[in-house]
């Protein structure tokens, strides 16, 4: 079954790169996005996995994001054919707070009421959010609020 997260969904809205045709996972398509958003990787290759942990350092945490078939990359601009290499937003509920070009990110301690998980998803070269067979590649994290 294909992941479907709302809260990235909704955080893709304003994301649209014209010009570029991908396929549309069927449920992406069916919550209204736009395929613009999205790089639709083919296939044949080995699909992308990520998972995240997260390391308290003196003034917050470091994320370290674990990959399967995917490279990191500070490449950026436009593909015809999207690859697994590229880089990664992090959100912070529906904000984005970071992009990372290489497997970690530091993040400072969260403001106390920060509940919303910290979401990681795998994105190419042009910005566009990496999908496989109708999943899009990401990660979530909760993490506490308040001093670390």
């Amino acid at each position: 079954m294909a992941y479907f997260s709302p809260i990235l969904a909704a955080q893709l809205v304003g994301l649209a790169i014209a010009g570029v045709s991908v396929t549309l996972p069927t449920q992406l398509r069916d919550a209204g996005l736009p395929s613009s958003l999205f790089a639709e990787l083919d296939t044949t290759q080995p699909k992308p996995a990520l998972s995240v942990t997260a390391t308290p350092t003196q003034t917050g945490w470091r994320l370290d994001f674990e990959t399967e078939n995917w490279i990191f990359s500070d490449l950026c601009g436009r593909t015809d054919q999207p690859t697994a290499e590229g880089h990664a937003h992090i959100y912070l509920g529906d904000e984005k707070i970071g992009m990372a070009t290489l497997p970690f990110f530091y993040l400072d301690a969260l403001p106390y009421g920060s509940n919303a998980p910290i979401t990681v998803s795998l994105r190419g070269p042009d910005h566009r959010v990496v999908v496989y067979d109708g999943e899009v590649i990401s990660a979530e994290i909760t993490l506490p609020a308040g001093p670390v």
